[in-house]
């Protein structure tokens, strides 16, 4: 049976910019609803800051292909 290696976030957080680990995180990893009115404020600051639909796109296009990349490397 084949189990899957566990996301190792310091890994993946060295292969994003600085740009996309925190929208990374803001987006997929923390539910809105668990996040603390001040990390929500910080949430909202960079969907503010980094609002461009297409920029969005690309950052979670490259986190998918990082995530599918590790995945690989475990096979």
């Amino acid at each position: 049976m084949y189990l899957p290696k566990p996301l190792d976030m310091a890994e993946l957080k060295q292969q994003m910019s600085e740009y996309e680990w925190p929208l990374a995180v803001t987006e997929l990893f923390v539910p809105r609803e668990e996040l603390s009115s001040e990390e929500a404020l910080h949430g909202l600051r960079l969907n503010f800051s980094y609002s461009l639909t297409n920029e969005r796109k690309n950052a979670l296009l490259h986190l998918s292909k990082v995530i599918a990349k590790m995945s690989e490397t475990v096979r």
